[in-house]
């Protein structure tokens, strides 16, 4: 499924979607059934960007995930980290098709780009002297907006696409004799155990406002010596004589956040 309609189901589904699609898919089969040059880096892309888990908006117009795949297309941070050995021209596909799907999901140029572009365009068709309008011409060409419509034009149909196919697959030695399929195995990383975050001396309890009545007067009566510092927060002293600091802590039942939640 292409980025736009995972990130906003209610996005009109048309043949560009398909196109993209086709990307992910060559991709997903790529990285399952041949080896790369970073197998690490694998799982967390399949999980986070090729099969991730869907969240259902409060309103079908409003977008509340889908980011991954148009950060994939637009940074291709991953095709840095990982490539295809001895398969350059797979490579080389991969970099032209997340180049140009990433279209989809730039900003268009701003009106003052438009203005500039306009404005070489109106001039160059003014003019009479070969020179003059092709110099002007070369100024238009360069410009955000000439490459920005370039780029656009060719998901127009999929003609461009099936080029770059034709492309890659065209040079045989681009491609190892005998390239099989074989299943790779992944490995996943054991996501480690929250750590709680010490804090010397103090410990702070968030209280929320959601919470019910008698959770608060619970967390009130553990400790006598808590001092007001408004409707919804409240330092709490927890040390004893079994502890040297003290943990921040969520309601004050829950666990202890860990170091990439602490506040």
């Amino acid at each position: 499924m292409s980025g736009k309609l995972v990130g906003l189901m209610s996005e009109q589904h048309d043949f560009r979607d398909d196109l993209e699609s086709s990307l992910y898919v060559l991709l997903w089969l790529t990285l399952v059934y041949s080896e790369c040059s970073n197998g690490e880096q694998v799982p967390s892309f399949l999980a986070g960007v090729l099969d991730p888990q869907p969240h259902a908006p409060k309103s079908p117009d409003r977008k509340t995930s889908g980011f991954a795949k148009p950060d994939f297309l637009k940074g291709r941070t991953f095709l840095t980290e990982v490539t295809f050995p001895g398969r350059p021209a797979l490579h080389s596909l991969f970099r032209h098709l997340t180049r140009l799907f990433a279209i989809r999901y730039e900003d268009e140029p701003s009106s003052d780009e438009k203005g500039v572009a306009e404005s070489y365009r109106v001039r160059r068709e003014a003019v009479a002297d070969p020179t003059q309008r092709e110099l002007l011409g070369e100024l238009y060409r360069g410009t955000v907006v000439h490459k920005f419509n370039q780029r656009s034009a060719l998901l127009d149909d999929h003609t461009y696409i099936i080029r770059l196919f034709d492309d890659a697959l065209e040079n045989r030695s681009s491609w190892p004799s005998h390239d099989c399929a074989v299943k790779q195995e992944y490995v996943l990383a054991k996501v480690p155990s929250p750590e709680p975050v010490i804090k010397t001396g103090w410990s702070t309890i968030l209280i929320l406002k959601e919470m019910a009545e008698e959770n608060v007067d619970e967390v009130m009566e553990d400790d006598d010596d808590t001092e007001e510092l408004g409707d919804d927060y409240q330092m709490v002293d927890t040390s004893s004589e079994k502890t040297d600091s003290d943990q921040m802590t969520v309601d004050g039942r829950s666990s202890p956040l860990s170091p990439d939640r602490s506040f």
